[in-house]
């Protein structure tokens, strides 16, 4: 990924794919998904114009992915940039496009679940030992419920906040989202 500290080369590749060369051709992939009320469009273009020009090693191409979502009647497009070391032969543009998107599952997947579902990001400790100590409890509790299974975290942690099922892991954690449920979660026994 071209990202914000490659100032230079990050507008250079979007000048690249917005200003054609003339003659250039881009090799593209297109892939469109609809989830729930969310459609998404992405679509992928790649150039070997880069090729001995640019001074990082292996440099074989540069891509531009451009991502629509559509939502309520709103749309949000981005843009984002990489280089890769993939000649073409290995990777057409839809294979660059899956390893694209199999990369930000990889990366986000460990973060989404402290974050979105245990409110990580909100949270309000900032000193001393305590933002450690509840990122360890976070840790805990994602691990209890992944090893016994549960895939939506989400909705395990309602049931355990509503009493629908208690460990130990469970009932702490529902105690320290929820101090004023009492004994609303029952006590493992």
């Amino acid at each position: 990924m071209l990202k914000s500290n490659q100032p230079d080369t990050r507008a250079a590749a979007a000048r690249l794919f917005r200003e054609r060369p003339r003659g250039e051709t881009f090799p593209e992939a297109r892939q469109e998904n609809r989830r729930g009320g969310r459609r998404e469009r992405r679509w992928l273009r790649t150039s070997t114009a880069w090729q001995g020009w640019l001074e990082w090693p292996g440099v074989q191409r540069v891509c531009c992915l451009e991502r629509a979502q559509s939502q309520w009647g709103k749309t949000t497009v981005e843009w984002a940039y990489a280089i890769t070391s993939l000649p073409p032969e290995q990777a057409g543009p839809l294979r660059l496009l899956k390893l694209w998107r199999g990369h930000w599952g990889i990366a986000n997947r460990p973060h989404w679940a402290p974050d979105a579902v245990l409110g990580e990001d909100a949270g309000r400790l900032r000193s001393g030992a305590a933002p450690q100590a509840m990122a360890a409890l976070r840790n805990l509790v994602l691990g209890l419920l992944r090893w016994d299974g549960q895939v939506n975290i989400a909705t395990a942690l309602r049931l355990a906040a509503g009493g629908g099922f208690a460990t130990g892991g469970f009932a702490l954690y529902g105690q320290l989202k929820y101090p004023g449920l009492g004994n609303a979660i029952p006590n493992a026994e």
